[in-house]
């Protein structure tokens, strides 16, 4: 995994925010030791099998950018060294929270109506079930201010209305148990843009959002596991053993339901057999030389187009899902291009 960004430099080694490399590789230890010269790399620089997140805005290493905002990346679920490694990409099941932080440096403009707004997206799903939002704000008289936070609904909870008269500063720390403002909020969908609003209600005094976060606990929206690979493999022409590609699971738990996403690209879809394996070795025919001379197998399955699939509900979901696809005539050729799974637990 490297970090990459055309503003660094390779000549910089401080690793910090303002002075980095151009193109630097995030050590799975979390150890900066090649930017300090302590080695040229080592076997604790790679990332190892691991279930559950690897990646995240809150691991160590880090994916959060170099100004400290979240990028969004979480990387889970990596399954062992070999020629082949699968990992996920997105939100690992496993996680019941959410976490963002922004640094956008604004001015708050004086005694203006609009005020200012800057927004954190998360893209987790679930309910929320507490709230904690820190707030950075300098300012020479924070009994000017109004500061309110917005849901991607559109519900909004006030944090602040012009207290603390002349103070200076509102650097102050939020939470749904202790702000029955921001309790309000419980229940609300965690994903889509969060906004946070100042507006500066008198003349004179000025000041500036240095720095916002939003953290929340939230209640499952259910668990799903998915992985996704594409493996481009060419499907030997007329040979019953075929191809097979794997998606490696790494939750534990039993299939309540089962979408399967194929993508193949044939010139005879009425030569394949497309057969999907469970851990256990249970398996389900996805097609089977249906479709006579039309091009290209790309559909996905699901309990409702293939009540077939119902045969896999309740079996364990960790472990390795196989899709094994054979061309059982001659002349024509293909390649499974990509294929995914999404499974219910």
């Amino acid at each position: 995994m490297f970090h990459c960004d055309t503003l660094g430099s390779n000549e910089w080694e401080d690793g910090t925010r303002n002075r980095h490399y151009q193109c630097a590789l995030i050590q799975a230890d979390g150890h900066l030791d090649l930017e300090s010269n302590q080695n040229g790399g080592d076997h604790t620089d790679l990332f190892q099998q691991k279930s559950g997140i690897a990646l995240a805005h809150d691991t160590t290493p880090h994916s959060r950018e170099w100004d400290g905002t979240d990028s969004g990346l979480i990387l889970s679920d990596v399954s062992a060294p070999g020629q082949v490694i699968q990992f996920r990409v997105g939100q690992s099941t496993d996680k019941k929270s959410a976490f963002g932080e922004s640094n956008p440096f604004l001015l708050i403009p004086d005694n203006q109506a609009g005020g200012v707004a800057d927004a954190i997206a998360l893209s987790q799903s679930g309910a929320v079930k507490s709230l904690t939002i820190e707030v950075d704000i300098t300012h020479t008289y924070i009994g000017d201010l109004q500061v309110i936070l917005k849901s991607p609904s559109g519900k909004t909870a006030v944090l602040h209305n012009r207290a603390g008269k002349g103070q200076d500063d509102l650097r102050k720390t939020y939470t749904s148990d202790t702000l029955p403002a921001l309790a309000t909020l419980l229940g609300e969908e965690i994903s889509g843009a969060w906004e946070l609003q100042i507006r500066d209600k008198a003349r004179q005094d000025t000041g500036r959002l240095n720095r916002w976060s939003i953290e929340a606990a939230l209640e499952s929206a259910g668990n799903i596991a998915n992985g996704e690979v594409a493996p481009n493999l060419e499907i030997p022409d007329s040979n019953a053993q075929g191809i097979s590609s794997r998606i490696a699971i790494g939750a534990a738990g039993k299939a309540k339901n089962l979408t399967v996403n194929v993508e193949i690209a044939h010139s005879y879809i009425g030569d394949l057999h497309v057969e999907l394996i469970a851990p256990s070795g249970q398996s389900v025919t996805l097609h089977d030389r249906t479709g006579g001379s039309k091009t290209d197998l790309r559909r996905t399955f699901d309990k409702d187009s293939l009540p077939s699939l119902e045969t896999l509900v309740g079996e364990p979901i960790q472990g390795e899902w196989v899709l094994r696809v054979k061309d059982l005539a001659s002349l024509d050729k293909g390649k499974l291009e990509k294929w995914s799974l999404t499974v219910p637990f």
